[in-house]
This record gives C-alpha cells, sequence and structure tokens, in this order.
C-alpha cells in the first residue's frame, strides 16, 4: 500500500509546515488586548507560526516612525512574554528576529559602545609618497604594511615610518573601521549576550518548544579584517600575509602567486567567521531545540558565487550550520536546499511575497510559491502582516497577508495545501543523480578585495575580470535562478535533471563507489564543474577517485587549472583535467545535454521534485513551468490559469505497483493509471486544471495491467445567468486598520473617484478626480533660468484676484498640481509603501537643477486676516512672493517670512532651483520629483525643525567631528526624546558623559551610498544648562548630522541645523545645514510638529510642539463655476451619502432629478442595474473638483440581480469584501452534477441548499452537487477578493497594481453532468 505516513502528512499536515508569516510590531502600539485579538484572528485562518520583527525597532526607520513600544525595551519584553503565553494557550509558535541583520536596532553599536575593541576593521589599498619618512593617512586609517611597487614589503618603524627616500612612490594597505568584528569570538560572544542570551534570562520557559526559532534578515558582510587576523593566518598556512598583502587587491597581477594568496586569505576568513559567529549562533539553537533561519545579503542568497563570496567569504562554509537557511523571493532556492540536503537540515526557508501588491489572490499566490517549493523551500515566510495599518496608510512593501483580507476565509485550505506540501517535500530523501559543484574556490582565488559588490543588477564585474564572469554566468546558466520578478530558468531544469548545488567540503568527505559519489543517503553519478579554473586540491583528489569509480565529470567552459592555496598542489588538479574520462562541455547547454539522457529516477516534461524512502517515492508535478505568469518580466505577475496543462506523464525507472495522485488544494486523493514496459513505468497525471499535485507511489511488482477506462459522457448546462447578488462586508475596523477613527464602518461601498467636469456643454471634457483632492497650484517646469518668466508685481496679483488675467498665461505649459487638504498629494511615493502619514510636501515639480528654474502659483484663500507667518518648504534654492512683493527669506530647507494678510484671496509663488537630482533613500523612491510645501501659520507658531546639518565648505574631517549644542531646561526630571540620524558612526554625549553609540550601517553601500539611520533615545534630565554633543565618525567632507531633541513638560527642543557648534582637528567654527535631498523627515522628528496642511490631525496626530497651521484653500481661477461629478452606482443600491461642501443636486443618467435629504439620496425603489449617476453643485471658485466632497459616497444596497463579470464594471470597483451570487438551478435527473464556475478572480465557497458544498481557493473550481440529480436546488457561491479595490480607492497606495483590481465570478458557470469534480 502508499505509506501510511505520507498519508498521515497529507490528511493531517503538521502545523509547523504551514505559512509562518513575518509579523511586523510596526504602525501601532503593541499592546496585550490587540496581540491576542490578532493571534486569535491569526489562528482562525490556519496561521499557527508566526515571527515577530520590527521595522522601527530603535528609532525612525524607512519613512516609519519608531515602533511602539521599543525593541527590548521593559514594554517590548512584556508584550513579548504575553505573546508566548497567548501562543502556548492557542497552540501557536513564535520565531523571533534577531536584529542583527537588516533594519537593525544598533545592537552592534550597543556593544561596541561598551566595548570599542568589538568594532572591525577593513582594509584599503593606494600609492602614495613618502615625505618625511611617512605617507599622509585619512583620519580613520592605520598603516598595516607598505609595499614596493613589485609588491616587496618595505620596512615600517613604530606606528608609521617607512624606511624608504623622501618622495618614493609606495603602496600602503590601511586599516579602516567598520561596525562589527564577526572575525572575533570575544566580539561576537558580547554580540550573542545582547540578543540571543537576553531571551536565555527572559523568557527560558518558552524556547524550544513555543519558540520555535530564530529569523536573520540580510546579515551584513562580514568584516575584511580583524587585529587577530594575521596571527591565525600565519597559523592556519604557514606564512605571514603581512608580506603578500598588495596580492590581495586589484591590479597586483605581477605579484607572484597572488591568486593562491587570495585563496588562501578568503579561506581563513571564512574559517574565522564560521568559528566566531556561524557555528557559536547554531549551536545556541541547537542547545534549545530551536531552528535557525535567514534570508541573507543579495545575491548571495541567490547563490551568485561572486557576490557570495564577497560578502560572506564562502557562502556555504558558513551557512550549512543554519537548520532554516533560505532566501527571500529574490534569491534562490536550490542553493540553499541542495545546504539542507547535503548537511542533514530539514528546513528550507522562502519569505514571499513582499511588494507584490495588495491585489494577489491566494491563487496567485499559490503560483508563485510552487516554483520555490520545487526547488526545494518548505518554510514559507509570507511577507507579512502588521500590526496595525492606519487606516490603510500603513504599509511595508504590501500586502500584509492576514485577517484584514477579505479572502482569509478560505486561508486555512491554502494554509493546509502548503503544510501538505511542505511537509510531504520533507520526507524521505532527495533523488538527485547531477552534482553542480558551487565555484567557491575559483572565485576566491580570482577575486581581489577592492573589487565592488554587484548587489543589483546582473551580477558581473566587468571587463578587468572576464574569468570572474565567465565562471558565474556558466553556473547561472546551469543552475538558473527563482528570482520572482526576474526568473531565470537554468539548462539543467529546461532538460528535466535534478541536481543539488555541492560545496568542497562535501566533495571532499564523500565516497566515490558504484559509479557515484555518496554523501550520506545522497549519491551524485554526475559532477558538473562551472568554469571551475581553480579547485582546492582535496576536491581535485576525489573528483578524480569518481571518474576512477566508474562516475562521471563534466567540466563546462574553462576546465580546473590550479589548485587554491600556496599549500595547493597543482599536479593533483592537471591529473584531474588528464583523466581520459573527463568530459568537455563548452556552455552549460551543453553540459546539461551532457548529462540529460542519464539523470533521473524519475522524469516528466516539468522539473521534479522526488523525495523516496525504500521503494515509497513522491513528486511535485507543477501544472506550469515555471509558473503561469504570461509577463513577469514585463511586471505582471497575474496568473492564467489557462497556462495549467491538463495531463501530465511521469516516467519512472523501475516498476511501479500502484501510484496516486493528490491534489493539496483540495485534499482529493485518486489512484493514476500505471503502464510498465521493460522495468520503466509511466504514470498519467491528470491535473485538470490543478496548479499542482502531488504523484505518491510504491515500487514492486506491476498489477494486471488494463486499459485507462474511457472518459464518461458528460453534458455541459450553462447557468451564467439569474444570478441574484448581495454584499458580503468582511472587513473588521475595530482597530482603525481601515479606516479612522476606529471602529468606523466600512461594511458599505465607498466611491472616491468619479469623474468631473466643470463645463455644461454636451460634449464636456470629463477628467478624474478623487474625493478631498482639488486644491490647486501651478507648476511650471524648469527652464533656464535666463528665460524665466517674471515674477507677478502687485498690479498683476490685482488683475488676476479681479478676475481680469489669469494666474499663468494662456497657451503656456503650467501643469495643475493637485492636493486635499487632509490627504495631501494623490501618488506619494513613499519607499515600499505609505507609512502613516500624510506627506508634508504636496506640491511636486521636475527637478530643477543648476542654471534652471521651477515656479509655482496659487490663489490662496484663508479665514484669517493680520499677521501670519508664511513658509515654503524645499530642498533647494527659493525666491517667494506674497502678492506681488518679494519676501525677504534665508537659505536651507524652510524659507519664512511674516506676512500681513489683510484680505481672504492672495497670491503665493515661489522659485525653486538649484536641487538635487537623487534624493537620499530615506523615506523616497530614488530619482523622486522635488517636493515643496507651503502654508501660514499664526505668528512663531511653525517651530523650529530639525534639519541636516554638516560642516561649512573647504573643511575637511581630520579625526572625528564633533557637533555641539546647547539647552537649558527650567524643570529637573524632565524626560527628553533624543533621535539621531548619520550614515557614519557616531557617539552621542550628554554634558560629557557617553549616553549612546551608533555604528555605521553597511547595507548595500556599495548600490545605495551611503544612507543614514536613525536611532531614537530616551534620556532623563536635570533643571539647568545641557550639552549635547555628537561625534560622528566621518571621513567624507560632506557627511551630515541629523539631531533632534525635545524635552521637559514646557516642550523645548534643541534641533540641528546651521549654527551649532563644530570642531575637527584644530578647526573651530559653526555649521551650516547641509543642502542635499533627504525626502520626508517628518518620521524622524522626536516630537509631533504642525503639518504644513490644515486637515492631517486625523491621521498624523496633533502637534506636541507649535500650534496647528491656518486654513487654506488653494486655486488657480477666481470665476466660479459649478462642479458637475458622475459615478456609477451598482445594482441593489437603495440610498446614496453624499458628503458635499457645496449645495448640490442629483440626477440619474436619465436626467431625472432626485430630491436630497440633507445629504442622503433615497432612491425610490433598488437598482436593477449599474447606474450612473450626475451631481451638480453650486458655482464655486476654490472648492474645486474632490475638494467639493468632505468624504467618499457611501452606498447602502440590498440584494438583486447581478451579472457575471468584473466587478469594476458593476459599480463595486472600490469593493474588497465579498459578494453572494445565488439562483435556483433545475438539476436533470441522474448522476450528480458538477458545478464549474470557470474562470474565478478570488476565492469561493459555495452553499447548496444552505449546506457547506466546497471551497477553492484556486483552480480548477468545480464542486460536485452531492444529491442534487433531479431536483430544483439554490446554490449559492460567495466569492471573496483582496484588499486592493478598498485600498485603490480609498488611500493614496502605490501598491494596488490594475491589473489586480479585477474581482468578480467571471465564468462561464456551468453544471456538468455525468462527471466528478475531478474531471473523470
Amino acid at each position: 500500500m502508499i505509506s501510511s505516513a505520507l498519508q498521515q502528512l497529507f490528511d493531517d499536515p503538521p502545523r509547523d509546515f504551514g505559512p509562518t508569516p513575518l509579523w511586523w510590531w510596526s504602525g501601532a502600539k503593541v499592546t496585550r488586548e490587540r496581540l491576542a485579538w490578532q493571534m486569535r484572528r491569526f489562528a482562525e485562518g490556519g496561521v499557527h507560526n508566526l515571527v515577530v520583527i520590527n521595522l522601527a525597532p530603535a528609532g525612525p526607520s524607512f519613512g516609519a516612525r519608531a515602533d511602539e513600544p521599543p525593541w527590548f525595551g521593559e514594554q517590548w519584553w512584556a508584550r513579548f512574554t504575553d505573546a508566548c503565553e497567548i501562543a502556548r494557550d492557542l497552540g501557536m509558535r513564535l520565531w523571533f528576529y534577531d536584529q542583527i541583520g537588516f533594519s537593525g536596532a544598533n545592537v552592534q553599536g550597543s556593544v561596541t559602545r561598551l566595548h570599542p575593541e568589538a568594532a572591525g576593521l577593513a582594509l584599503r589599498s593606494r600609492t602614495a609618497h613618502v615625505s618625511n619618512g611617512v605617507v599622509p593617512l585619512g583620519s580613520s586609517e592605520t598603516l598595516v604594511g607598505a609595499y614596493s611597487e613589485q609588491g616587496r614589503p618595505l620596512p615600517v618603524t613604530g606606528t608609521a615610518r617607512i624606511a624608504v627616500a623622501d618622495g618614493s612612490e609606495v603602496r600602503v594597505v590601511t586599516a579602516v573601521p567598520t561596525a562589527f568584528d564577526y572575525l572575533d569570538p570575544d566580539a561576537v560572544r558580547l554580540l550573542l549576550e545582547a540578543v540571543h542570551h537576553e531571551f536565555d534570562r527572559r523568557v527560558p520557559e518558552y524556547l524550544g518548544n513555543v519558540v520555535a526559532g530564530s529569523f536573520q534578515d540580510e546579515l551584513p558582510g562580514t568584516n575584511a579584517w580583524s587585529r587577530r587576523f594575521p596571527e591565525e593566518f600565519l597559523a592556519r598556512r604557514g606564512y605571514d600575509l603581512l608580506a603578500h598583502l598588495p596580492a590581495l587587491f586589484h591590479g597586483t597581477s605581477d605579484v607572484p602567486d597572488a591568486a593562491k594568496i587570495r585563496a588562501d586569505y578568503y579561506a581563513v576568513r571564512a574559517e574565522l567567521a564560521e568559528e566566531a559567529l556561524f557555528k557559536p549562533l547554531a549551536a545556541w539553537h541547537d542547545a534549545r531545540g530551536m531552528l535557525l533561519g535567514c534570508d541573507q545579503s543579495h545575491p548571495a542568497r541567490s547563490g551568485f558565487p561572486a557576490q557570495s563570496t564577497q560578502i560572506y567569504t564562502d557562502y556555504f562554509r558558513t551557512h550549512r550550520w543554519y537548520g532554516g537557511a533560505g532566501s527571500d523571493h529574490h534569491g534562490d532556492s536550490k542553493v540553499h536546499s541542495s545546504m539542507a540536503h547535503l548537511y542533514g537540515h530539514e528546513r528550507v526557508w522562502i519569505e514571499a511575497f513582499h511588494s507584490s501588491g495588495w491585489g494577489g489572490t491566494l491563487e496567485d499566490t499559490y503560483d508563485w510559491l510552487l516554483p520555490f517549493l520545487r526547488s526545494g523551500a518548505n518554510l514559507y515566510n509570507p511577507h507579512a502582516s502588521y500590526f496595525g495599518t492606519a487606516g490603510g496608510w500603513f504599509e511595508w512593501a504590501p500586502p500584509s497577508t492576514d485577517w484584514r483580507q477579505p479572502y482569509w476565509p478560505q486561508y486555512p485550505a491554502f494554509s493546509r495545501a502548503v503544510a501538505r506540501i511542505c511537509s510531504i517535500l520533507s520526507w524521505g530523501t532527495y533523488s538527485a543523480d547531477v552534482a553542480v559543484l558551487h565555484p567557491t574556490a575559483t572565485m576566491q582565488s580570482l577575486i581581489p578585495l577592492d573589487a565592488p559588490v554587484q548587489h543589483f543588477g546582473d551580477g558581473r564585474l566587468g571587463d578587468s575580470h572576464a574569468d570572474v564572469d565567465e565562471t558565474q554566468r556558466h553556473y547561472l546558466d546551469l543552475c538558473g535562478t527563482n528570482n520572482w520578478l526576474r526568473p531565470h530558468v537554468g539548462t539543467l531544469d529546461r532538460h528535466g535533471v535534478s541536481y543539488d548545488v555541492i560545496d568542497d567540503a562535501s566533495v571532499q568527505r564523500a565516497t566515490p563507489a558504484d559509479g557515484a559519489l555518496r554523501v550520506g543517503d545522497l549519491a551524485y553519478t554526475a559532477v558538473l564543474l562551472p568554469s571551475a579554473s581553480v579547485l582546492e586540491q582535496g576536491t581535485a583528489r576525489r573528483l578524480r577517485e569518481l571518474l576512477d569509480a566508474g562516475g562521471r565529470v563534466v567540466a563546462v567552459g574553462r576546465p580546473p587549472a590550479a589548485a587554491a592555496g600556496l599549500a595547493g598542489d597543482d599536479a593533483v588538479v592537471a591529473a584531474l583535467c588528464a583523466h581520459r574520462k573527463l568530459e568537455r562541455a563548452s556552455d552549460a547547454e551543453a553540459g546539461a545535454l551532457a548529462v540529460a539522457d542519464s539523470a533521473g529516477y524519475a522524469r516528466c516534461d516539468v522539473p521534479l521534485l522526488v523525495r523516496r524512502k525504500g521503494g515509497q517515492a513522491v513528486a511535485l508535478v507543477t501544472g506550469a513551468f515555471p509558473d503561469a505568469r504570461a509577463h513577469p518580466s514585463g511586471g505582471n505577475h497575474d496568473v492564467d490559469p489557462a497556462r495549467y496543462a491538463p495531463t501530465r506523464s511521469l516516467t519512472v525507472r523501475a516498476p511501479v505497483a500502484e501510484a496516486e495522485v493528490w491534489n493539496p488544494a483540495t485534499g482529493a486523493r485518486h489512484p493514476a493509471h500505471v503502464t510498465v514496459t521493460d522495468g520503466v513505468s509511466t504514470i498519467e497525471v491528470p491535473l485538470e486544471g490543478a496548479p499542482a499535485v502531488l504523484v505518491v507511489w510504491r515500487e514492486g511488482p506491476p498489477a494486471a495491467s488494463s486499459p485507462a477506462p474511457p472518459p464518461a459522457s458528460a453534458r455541459t448546462i450553462d447557468v451564467s445567468g439569474g444570478w441574484e447578488g448581495r454584499l458580503v462586508p468582511t472587513m473588521d475596523n475595530t482597530w482603525g486598520d481601515l479606516a479612522l477613527p476606529a471602529g468606523s464602518s466600512v461594511d458599505e461601498p465607498q466611491i472616491w473617484t468619479m469623474r468631473w467636469t466643470e463645463s455644461d456643454a454636451p460634449d464636456a471634457r470629463w477628467e478624474q478626480t478623487r474625493a478631498t483632492y482639488g486644491n490647486r497650484a501651478r507648476v511650471l517646469p524648469p527652464v533656464p533660468a535666463a528665460k524665466a518668466p517674471d515674477p507677478l508685481d502687485p498690479a498683476s496679483v490685482a488683475r488676476v484676484l479681479a478676475g481680469e488675467l489669469p494666474l499663468v498665461p494662456w497657451g503656456e505649459s503650467w501643469p495643475v498640481a493637485v492636493f486635499s487638504s487632509s490627504r495631501g498629494i494623490p501618488d506619494p511615493d513613499g519607499l515600499l509603501g505609505n507609512k502613516g502619514l500624510v506627506n508634508e510636501e504636496f506640491v511636486r515639480v521636475p527637478v530643477p537643477g543648476r542654471g534652471t528654474v521651477a515656479r509655482v502659483r496659487s490663489i490662496v484663500e484663508t479665514d484669517h486676516l493680520g499677521p501670519a507667518d508664511l513658509h515654503v518648504g524645499a530642498a533647494a534654492a527659493k525666491r517667494v512672493w506674497w502678492n506681488g512683493e518679494r519676501l525677504p527669506t534665508c537659505g536651507g530647507y524652510l524659507a519664512s517670512a511674516r506676512v500681513e494678510v489683510d484680505r481672504p484671496r492672495n497670491v503665493l509663488e515661489y522659485e525653486l532651483s538649484d536641487a538635487e537630482d537623487r534624493p537620499s533613500m530615506i523615506s523616497a523612491e530614488e530619482h523622486a520629483p522635488l517636493g515643496s510645501y507651503f502654508c501660514l501659520s499664526p505668528p512663531d507658531g511653525f517651530v523650529p525643525r530639525p534639519q541636516f546639518m554638516c560642516l561649512p565648505d573647504g573643511v575637511r574631517p581630520d579625526g572625528g567631528v564633533t557637533y555641539r549644542g546647547r539647552l537649558r531646561l527650567s524643570d529637573g526630571g524632565a524626560r527628553a526624546v533624543l533621535v539621531v540620524g548619520a550614515a557614519a558612526g557616531v557617539t552621542v554625549l550628554l554634558d560629557g558623559a557617553v549616553a549612546a553609540r551608533q555604528e555605521k550601517v553597511e547595507y548595500y553601500e556599495s548600490d545605495w551610498g551611503a544612507v543614514p539611520m536613525f536611532f531614537r533615545h530616551e534620556l532623563t534630565l536635570s533643571a539647568g544648562d545641557h550639552v549635547l554633543d555628537v561625534v560622528a565618525d566621518s571621513v567624507r567632507a560632506r557627511d551630515a548630522v541629523f539631531v533632534d531633541l525635545v524635552a521637559g513638560t514646557g516642550v523645548t527642543a534643541l534641533v540641528s541645523g546651521a549654527g551649532w557648534e563644530a570642531e575637527t582637528g584644530k578647526w573651530r567654527g559653526r555649521t551650516v545645514e547641509h543642502e542635499g535631498r533627504w525626502g520626508e523627515l517628518q518620521h524622524c522628528h522626536a516630537a509631533v510638529r504642525p503639518h504644513p496642511l490644515p486637515g492631517t490631525a486625523w491621521l498624523t496626530g496633533e502637534p506636541v510642539l507649535g500650534t496647528a497651521v491656518l486654513p487654506l484653500r488653494s486655486t488657480d481661477e477666481v470665476r466660479v463655476y459649478a462642479q458637475r461629478f458622475r459615478f456609477i452606482a451598482p445594482p441593489g443600491t437603495v440610498s446614496l451619502d453624499l458628503p458635499l461642501a457645496l449645495a448640490g443636486r442629483v440626477r440619474t443618467g436619465d436626467g431625472a432629478e432626485l430630491p436630497l435629504d440633507g445629504r442622503v439620496l433615497t432612491l425610490p425603489q433598488p437598482l436593477l442595474e449599474p447606474t450612473e449617476f450626475e451631481v451638480v453643485t453650486e458655482p464655486t471658485a476654490v472648492l474645486r473638483g474632490g475638494s467639493a466632497w468632505f468624504g467618499p459616497v457611501r452606498v447602502r444596497s440590498v440584494a438583486a440581480p447581478l451579472p457575471l463579470g468584473d466587478w469594476q464594471s458593476l459599480g463595486l470597483g472600490g469593493w474588497s469584501g465579498g459578494v453572494t451570487y445565488s439562483r435556483d438551478v433545475e438539476v436533470p435527473a441522474g448522476r450528480d452534477p458538477v458545478l464549474d464556475l470557470g474562470r474565478v478572480r478570488g476565492s469561493v465557497a459555495v452553499l447548496l441548499d444552505g449546506e457547506p458544498a466546497g471551497e477553492a481557493f484556486c483552480a480548477p473550481y468545480r464542486f460536485e452537487l452531492s444529491g442534487a440529480a433531479g431536483r430544483t436546488v439554490r446554490i449559492d457561491v460567495t466569492l471573496h477578493n483582496t484588499l486592493a479595490p478598498y485600498l485603490a480607492e480609498a488611500t493614496p497606495t502605490a501598491w494596488a497594481f490594475p491589473s489586480q483590481l479585477t474581482s468578480g465570478l467571471l465564468g462561464p458557470v456551468t453544471l456538468r453532468v455525468g462527471e466528478s469534480a475531478g474531471g473523470e
């Protein structure tokens, strides 16, 4: 019989193998009550594993305010303990994120503050001229060695005196500080003590039972140098590396044995990192029965041999210790599943699918996940769930895959499907006959230490590294990569060859016997070498033994030519190359073809993942390869179920006694037809449009062959018409996740977007507008400064306000900038999503570079008369005019001036110039346009705001740079909040005592540049004077620092900017404001300040410092026009709530005017079809477009006839939730029918006469209607979609992609009489 163990895994999959989402404790304050509520909802959805993680653990991060409570503070520990208690009671498991990698809680800085010796070092090489026996060193440099042009070491005395003639050119190798020393066991011990052992102290009773493991994300690269490195190298390799340091760098090809020295260097560095960090980290987890998962820095996580060597020196050696190594969906699962196979680990991590948008259905997600599962991933880590979503305005690389999504009722079925596949594909032993050598030794030999790390892109190092690029290309062409955004199918997969990636250590511990390289239960009959021109001596010897034992070795591209390291014997490699059985292949295609015919216990027309135990086996067979997306490379990730094959045929090189086909999505199991010929079995696999099935078989004498039964005759009855639809609300706004304030209703459709015109002509041009978005300013894109128009003078302003002159000249291009007083711009560009704030900058212009200027003009209306402060903010030089008068303003980001407001309507004009083209990646996307804002405040009410500060032009750092600010407090014991941001490492001192240390953050610096990180510190200050010193480890003249200190009940602030005291070396002076572009900085403030828009407190909060700005309305025209709006209401509509800011009237598309009762329009009878309404307001000059609305139109509806089709065409384009389609169906007598829903975008549950008939989250959407034959039955189909339609309508998210807005039962819907739901 089929394995009972497999049947048990399928029927009752272990919870630990279900989805394990990242649970970001961000977006809202974490409380016990809300924790318990969310964890119950997770459990209801079939999610029993959660990874606790913080986006902004120790300060503002990526546009988000600091998490509350701060990570590892007493309140955080109280909540984590609560979560453990609740998880225990619910039978759930938790993981923790160690915060050592990406995002960052400054753990390393907390260690180096107390133990400066724990900082790491990097090596730099350059030429210099000797003067007075020394060479000039940078402020942070320490001389390691000096060398002649030929690379010979020169005598160095003292700390930096070089014994050569003055004027001589020498090569110097220096050490510079890095954030942490991952090569030093003592330093790492302190790091583990700070993080992991704190869990021992806080929650020891939960480790290994409730707390299942930890997750590490994008660990920084290991440091290149350490104080102990020379001594360790000498002990391990037997020679002095200090005599050969130039060999490590580019341009030293004339240095003897440079490649071998580099190989030794990287090998020792890997050994030190393994012993100091990776083994102890794993040992801590193993001792507590916990798993260690990871998704490491890109593209090491994709298996790229070059970059994995540069970042982690030896990816296999360091990461073989992880019990759940893996990647996110930018990476590759094959390299990590190979580690698991080779080193006896069960789990392989796959974090997915961040940034895929709010509208991915469960069907989409299942399809996207399958290629990673087929490559061996089996721990699915959805990204993500956010603790709070702030009225739909907080997101971090969405979606949030949780109870907020309407499809949550079907998530248990999805979770079971994932658990079935992941648990079953962890059973037995992976079956593969081919191994691809990870060419680590080649990369270690060929890559100089100073080669830039190409984190993103194609990974090529460039023309001067042709051999490196060739090796990488051949490896990637053989193995491919799962990268979801740009999947690359390798030649081995294309030819259906099952394989592992193998490392040198596994080759060397293997036993060649009986034609195979045996590593434990694994046996590889062929090993492919992708341009592995350098091999470890032990690897070459073992491969030669494999050839002698009858196995195969295929050199793809460049053959092996040398042994790694000075002790490596090139003769051993030469002997391998001279072996008569060594095969050669010119490229990856030829290499795959060379092993295609003989490789594989089981084969199919798509690549398989096969697991075996004894005579039992299971294979994952997918309906499409690599998936069912039509255009992933073009950014369209929609799944087309028509791409799923109806049947496949699987061949097994053994006689099969019986086989079954199991559908993980439905739980259905069916016998499979098997034919055996000459000992080879063919299993027919009917997928019937399913994304994937598991094929399970047992070897043995075949049963008597019988032909497959002919398909039963069936007829189809179309039932696509006659359906009635009613809305089913699913969105829970208990906590204000989807609208604010918390508890406000989201149970009815909302219409924010509508067509708009100000013309009453029959052929009027209609534009799209959105409720509340209607304030207007006009923008002149950048023009040469000499060609800029003259600013409006007072006389011209008077004519504009009188309607005699247009605000901008007719015929000139001044595009309209539209914004909302309460919601900002319609398309904010926050980094990977909005972060629960309304953008301060609401007028955007193309960047005016040097020599060009841009202009902004607007007519502003205010009810305030008298003195006020006018503010214009932008990261550019500015000139400002108020009613035609030039205002005196200073430089810097914010230009402010006192004005006398003596009339309701005024003209504001400002000019922007000299802006940087590329903003820092703090909170804005790269290449974002230049943002700006304007506002009026009560005098002195806007209060100072922190800006980045730096040294004046011409002053270079000489050692550290000290920035000094002074603060006086009248109250003692005042609580203070300090936020410090910098790209360099900084030490913070309060009154001369070290208060904090922030280490330099080094993530992806070679691609992103030096991006500041912000950390929040809480202090207690006594009454009196205080001195705050921020000492930066600056090495660049324009390094900048951000400081915001807010303290005391009277709320006193000390903010960075121009005028702080500064000193470096012998220089003393004052800071200047840095003139770069930093994007939005309000999230970095230590306390809330007035927002430039008057109506944003609903989301941003009331100001703690200063007073709210004065209400303003902005327009570009003084003539009045009636505002006309049109929108479509869905069938079943009985009333509309119309929150107009102006008096108006309503009519339907046929012209009939309908009476308004206040703001509510009640219809005489429910609508029978989608119907267009037109709203016409009284004339206005200011409340134009969306400004005429306080909020959205709200629709109340009842059940009504509803045709099949996209909800967007039915007036339900903004509806996220469910729709129940109902109708009576007369079923003919005979066999019970199968209901086939055809194409569906969403997930469904079906009732037959009020009783469950089934549910489905993916194709095929077919349901057996048991007992329906010969009766008239009631069929209810409830379809749930995603959050994308609602969020696209009600929020300014950029992550509800147009292709994801389709929802609905698309059909055709048929009854298929005479067959089963499985198509039999």
